[in-house]
């Protein structure tokens, strides 16, 4: 009777501290959503291009954020380089390594054979002025404003291509 209430206490006394813990010391997520303008932010390619906010001022475009370390990224990478290819030549797409340092990053577009201007983000923190949580991460914006954002999977080519 002894091990049955002290099993119990065990099972209660572990519900209770895997209950208390799961939402308390995880910050809420937050992404910047349609709709949002773009915060102010500025990045330098690995060709030496400024790219900022002010950059899609008039203009249609993408921000990406990926690591070199995420499947989803690798699988979802050469999709969107096929999307980009399409493009005119005034549209604007930066995709940004979270995380990586510039030499992991160009290391990671020559594997893949990506020519999507992409730059290095080490600490994160222009991420970290779009979301908190999920890559990889695609923002489509149209002069400065958020026009659509997806994480993860994103969509197909052909959707891409008619919504640009």
């Amino acid at each position: 009777m002894m091990i049955h209430r002290l099993g119990l206490a065990f099972i209660l006394l572990v519900a209770v501290v895997c209950v208390g813990c799961v939402h308390e010391d995880e910050p809420e997520a937050f992404a910047l959503e349609r709709g949002d303008a773009l915060l102010a932010f500025s990045v330098v390619t690995l060709t030496g291009e400024v790219v900022d906010n002010d950059s899609y001022e008039g203009r249609r475009g993408a921000v990406v954020f990926f690591s070199t370390a995420c499947a989803d990224c690798r699988r979802e990478l050469p999709r969107l380089e096929e999307w980009y290819e399409a493009q005119e030549e005034d549209f604007l797409l930066v995709c940004i390594s979270r995380g990586d340092d510039a030499e992991t990053v160009a290391a990671f577009w020559a594997e893949y054979g990506l020519t999507m201007p992409v730059a290095a983000d080490p600490a994160g923190g222009v991420y970290a002025l779009f979301a908190t949580r999920g890559i990889p991460r695609l923002f489509i914006v149209n002069d400065g404003v958020i026009e659509a954002s997806y994480v993860e999977n994103f969509p197909k080519f052909a959707y891409l291509k008619k919504h640009s």
